[in-house]
């Protein structure tokens, strides 16, 4: 597959305390052109995507330290960072869950185990060329 925004390198800052995800998703997300920064917990994922301003966050949500529904919504309430895309992903996906994930913010939900070519769709969606 081509780069998907020829002449830029896009961001995505993940957000999981899975050594195995983290790796895996760093891996493909770099293949396909992207720059990946990481982050094992929910306060380090907040204070990168406040610091590097990622141009998404993949965002588990039980991560140590804060809630990825605690990251969320302190990132959706801060204008600097309110306009990042945020994809939750987790194994939970009942109507309950589906209804926090929007009201914490996230535009998407991604389930675990996760397809690569769904996710990349995904992503390829909530981030203009």
């Amino acid at each position: 597959m081509p780069h998907p925004f020829p002449g830029m390198q896009r961001t995505i800052l993940v957000v999981d305390d899975e050594r195995p995800i983290v790796t895996l998703l760093s891996e493909y997300l770099a293949s396909k052109g992207f720059r990946v920064l990481t982050a094992r917990d929910g306060q380090a994922g907040l204070e990168t995507a406040r610091s590097a301003g990622p141009d998404l966050i993949i965002l588990d949500v039980m991560l140590p330290r804060l809630s990825g529904y605690t990251v969320a919504r302190a990132l959706k309430g801060d204008p600097a960072t309110a306009a990042i895309p945020i994809i939750i992903f987790s194994t939970r996906s009942s109507a309950a869950d589906q209804a926090a994930f929007k009201a914490a913010g996230a535009e998407v939900h991604v389930l675990k185990p996760f397809d690569p070519e769904h996710l990349l769709g995904k992503i390829l969606e909530l981030l203009p060329a």
